[in-house]
């Protein structure tokens, strides 16, 4: 399916709210560590062990009233959710823990 790029509040509320597993990743083009997270999870996202798991690109300064609803601090900013609650959260660049989780 490859990886989603969220571009409204709605969009996001709606993808999100899904019954699969959702990871949205929070980035900004300036950070250059957002592209290390965003071409794992376009890997992931391309694997057939990870169909049923959706990939979500979110422009955290773009969407800033997601952005701090979720208390993004820093990006990249990763959180897992499953019908519309989060379930798990990484902060910062940790490619072992994103492939991990």
């Amino acid at each position: 399916m490859g990886v989603v790029s969220v571009t409204t509040a709605d969009e996001y509320t709606k993808l999100i709210s899904s019954s699969r597993l959702s990871v949205a990743i929070f980035s900004a083009d300036w950070a250059e560590q957002c592209k290390q997270v965003a071409d794992v999870a376009a890997d992931l996202a391309g694997k057939p062990e990870y169909a049923d798991v959706q990939f979500l690109s979110v422009p955290a300064e773009d969407l800033s009233e997601i952005s701090l609803k979720h208390q993004i601090e820093a990006v990249p900013t990763v959180i897992f959710f499953r019908g519309g609650s989060a379930v798990d959260r990484i902060d910062g660049v940790d490619i072992a823990a994103f492939t991990a989780k």
